[in-house]
């Protein structure tokens, strides 16, 4: 587990943007989603309290202040998230209509990439379930998780700079 104090460098995220409010990430998206996938799977454990009674409204709390802070906000007119994170066009349903929702997974008639997301999010949700013995704990893990990894931020704003960066991280092997 997470201990306060300990650090862990994730490496380069690459974004670009044009007007400082949408960032596309052009390298570091499968660490990205990886941690919201986490993010997610605690969030789910909290859920799971909260529907066998426990401490029901502080974690139904937990459960949104969670969401909001590191998923998205829920719009008040078509309560729809409006993630934080919106993946390409062949896994963002998948991501959206499921994963986010808390409910269960569809297993038929998926896509390799939402077998793996789905692979993955199940993964975290096992190693998680029942780890901690109430909302407050998982709510400190996920909070440890995000306070300690550090990633060294890279913001272009056109397509070539994105590319050309890509191309030097990777190619250097940085």
């Amino acid at each position: 587990m997470i201990n306060e104090g300990d650090e862990h460098y994730m490496g380069y995220l690459v974004l670009q943007t044009n007007d400082e409010k949408l960032y596309y990430i052009i390298d570091g998206q499968q660490r990205f989603s990886t941690i919201i996938l986490l993010v997610l799977a605690a969030i789910k454990c909290i859920k799971s309290l909260a529907e066998r009674g426990i401490e029901t409204e502080d974690n139904k709390r937990r459960i949104e202040n969670l969401k909001s802070t590191f998923v998205g906000k829920e719009d008040p007119v078509t309560l729809e998230y409006d993630n934080l994170l919106i993946m390409n066009r062949n896994n963002n349903p998948f991501y959206k209509d499921y994963i986010v929702k808390l409910g269960d997974l569809r297993v038929r008639n998926l896509k390799n990439t939402e077998k793996l997301m789905k692979r993955c999010f199940e993964f975290f949700e096992q190693k998680l379930k029942g780890r901690f013995n109430d909302g407050k704990e998982y709510a400190s893990f996920i909070q440890k998780v995000v306070d300690n990894l550090y990633f060294t931020q890279i913001v272009v704003n056109d397509e070539m700079n994105a590319f050309h960066v890509f191309e030097t991280l990777n190619a250097r092997g940085v």
